[in-house]
């Protein structure tokens, strides 16, 4: 268990109008785990990162006409460090028993759906794990249970990629050659062309052709996102969904973005992403910035990098 030296405190009160800047200040602190003590103070282990979430929150509070004061506190006794670990670790625990149980019942009856249950659980056990600061007990038994969900939903894609009559295809196969797709490239063309760099193949070189000029395309050429071709819009879903599914991509973060690129590029509202309307305002901002197709697809392609590489990073994955 991580020995912090110190805690902090905060300390806030809110005028009671209007009410629902009492209620999304609560939900601030709750999302960065805070715990409550004596009425209106919540505390945290002293790091770098609670303070920055707490000095946030207390300018929030002061924005909307409160009061808010950080203390740095320290407990005299071990019998009240203890309870206030235990304060810390309980919530996570069922938070985590949580997660084991619904992924286990998931596993045993088959009901996954169309959308990746594995995906939403492994995003909650991400963000559980972010506030588990004393190591609760229960996450290793919530991680291998979501592990061993999207294993099960791994075999199913497979299994029904075999009764569409789809072939899985091999990275090996499509390397060094051009991915040829429509010019100004939106949401759809520039994700898929970064899962393409990033799981396929690194040196892919990517192409810009009217649909008329299709015909005049080299055998090995791949064309992508275009009317009629193999990896386009299939099975009710984009592009980029298409060809993680073809190339058996199997990753959590690679689910969680296809989700933010269905919404975007087929308009659906349907369990909806938060994060899609700010992706989807980047993606409209580089199409205004950069006229040269070649450009913007590479600046579509950092975007999407980073995109992954953030959200990875907080998903934590059990080695398997």
């Amino acid at each position: 268990m991580p020995a912090f030296p110190s805690w902090l405190l905060l300390a806030y009160q809110l005028p009671s109008r209007p009410s629902n800047a009492r209620v999304s200040t609560w939900r601030r602190l709750q999302r960065v785990g805070a715990v409550q003590i004596h009425g209106s103070g919540y505390v945290l282990p002293s790091t770098a990162e609670t303070r920055e979430d707490l000095e946030w929150i207390a300018e929030e509070i002061v924005g909307h006409g409160g009061q808010a004061t950080l203390f740095v506190a320290e407990t005299t006794e071990a019998r009240a460090r203890d309870e206030m670990v235990d304060a810390f670790r309980r919530p996570r625990a069922k938070e985590y028993d949580e997660i084991r149980a619904e992924a286990e019942s998931a596993r045993s009856t088959g009901k996954n759906g169309h959308d990746s249950l594995a995906v939403k659980l492994r995003e909650r056990l991400a963000a559980v794990r972010a506030v588990d600061f004393f190591a609760a007990p229960g996450r290793d038994e919530a991680e291998e249970a979501v592990a061993s969900l999207e294993r099960n939903e791994e075999d199913i894609m497979a299994k029904t990629q075999e009764d569409h009559g789809e072939l899985r295809l091999s990275a090996r196969d499509y390397r060094d050659r051009d991915w040829v797709t429509r010019p100004r490239p939106g949401i759809d063309r520039m994700s898929t062309a970064w899962l393409v760099r990033r799981f396929v193949d690194p040196e892919a070189k990517f192409r810009f052709v009217d649909a008329d000029r299709r015909a005049d395309l080299p055998a090995t050429a791949v064309p992508f996102d275009m009317s009629g071709v193999e990896l386009g819009h299939q099975r009710g879903g984009c592009t980029f969904e298409t060809v993680a599914r073809r190339f058996g991509i199997v990753d959590p973060t690679v689910a969680w973005l296809g989700r933010i690129v269905h919404q975007l590029d087929l308009k659906t509202e349907e369990d909806p992403m938060p994060e899609a309307a700010v992706v989807g305002q980047m993606v409209e901002g580089l199409r205004r910035i950069y006229p040269d197709d070649h450009q913007l697809l590479e600046q579509g392609i950092v975007i999407f990098e980073a995109l992954y590489s953030s959200e990875s990073e907080r998903r934590p994955r059990l080695e398997r």
